[in-house]
């Protein structure tokens, strides 16, 4: 909210940047027989970091190295190769996102100057996400995304329909493989600035927006003993998950209303205010929803479910029309559930 994409932002991706650009190479592996004989593993080479010597993975020998450094360079190819015209030196970091071990990482790339108006005072700047790892965690993948200039809130397309997928193996054709990908890109930035265009035509109660948020991220909180699905659990175990998950619910519910107080107000009760809602949740708040078991998956992963919940609303015609009750389902429990309990739901 209100986090403007700023030199200081793209100073602090710089920064952090640095710290993903140590060596690393690939070395010999030798393993220890139950004998503690030494021998030499041929077919297989280690990804180290020289200046710690610490091993991220052990690879097989067609195995292609790809450092951080040179994915970043082919995302810039990539972006110069869409967007024309542009100084590729001017293209740069603005969210960088890396494990505490640095093995794998997602580097958001824009440039100033590209940009478009979905709605009047409301700019948006399409970027290249690159990820890497050096953990075999993903192969190196580049994701075409957009972000909102006004509050850092970004969101990346549906993996089956963009992207640009490349494996760590030494008999891939890179340029090959780039040049076949680039329709789908370009397909995509047209079509996105329509579909938002139409979400703010749509109508939407706020009070939606807990259980919508639980449906698009599939979270599912056991706040009463039957919401429960493992039958298993005996009366100690039920009650201990129980308060866990009010205390989780608690967190996620107030940061929604919180967020949502402050985009229904500036841009009205629509499903446009709700994807804002959703994408700063993901955007600009990680390191909370991070602590929710919730969402233990890789935080990059999140910023594909609002961009599939609006194709989804974009191929299934929504409008006013349409009953939002019934697209929720099960997930309306969720609707207004602490505000209702609050008073008993913490007992002790």
């Amino acid at each position: 909210m209100k986090n403007l994409l700023s030199k200081t932002v793209f100073e602090k991706a710089e920064k952090k940047l640095k710290e993903l650009l140590f060596p690393v190479k690939l070395c010999e592996v030798n393993v220890r027989l139950p004998n503690n004989k030494m021998i030499y593993a041929k077919t297989f080479k280690g990804v180290v970091r020289t200046d710690t010597n610490h091993i991220f993975s052990v690879v097989s020998d067609d195995y292609k190295l790809i450092t951080n450094e040179e994915a970043i360079n082919l995302g810039k190819k990539i972006f110069n190769l869409l967007f024309k015209n542009i100084n590729v030196d001017e293209i740069k970091p603005y969210r960088v996102i890396h494990s505490n071990s640095y093995g794998l990482c997602s580097i958001q790339l824009v440039h100033e100057s590209v940009n478009f108006m979905v709605f009047q005072q409301d700019e948006w700047l399409p970027f290249i996400q690159v990820s890497n790892s050096y953990n075999k965690a993903v192969s190196l993948k580049f994701d075409l995304g957009f972000v909102r200039k006004l509050c850092l809130n970004g969101m990346i397309y549906k993996k089956d329909t963009v992207e640009i997928k490349l494996n760590h193996n030494k008999n891939v054709k890179f340029d090959l493989k780039i040049k076949s990908g680039l329709r789908n890109f370009e397909n995509t930035s047209i079509a996105f600035s329509s579909k938002l265009q139409k979400l703010k035509e749509i109508n939407f109660d706020k009070s939606y927006l807990v259980p919508l948020t639980c449906k698009i991220f599939n979270l599912d909180f056991a706040l009463e003993p039957d919401w429960i699905k493992n039958s298993t659990l005996d009366r100690y175990e039920i009650e201990r998950k129980i308060e866990k998950d009010r205390k989780e619910f608690v967190v996620l519910n107030d940061l929604i209303n919180w967020l949502s107080d402050e985009y229904f107000s500036s841009l009205g009760d629509n499903m446009y205010a709700a994807l804002n809602v959703l994408t700063d949740l993901v955007s600009n708040h990680p390191y909370k929803v991070k602590k929710l078991k919730q969402f233990s998956q890789r935080s990059d992963f999140y910023f594909y479910r609002p961009t599939e919940w609006m194709i989804d609303m974009h191929e299934r015609n929504f409008d006013d029309n349409n009953n939002l009750d019934e697209y929720l389902g099960e997930y309306l429990k969720y609707q207004n559930y602490y505000e209702k309990n609050r008073f008993n739901f913490f007992p002790n």
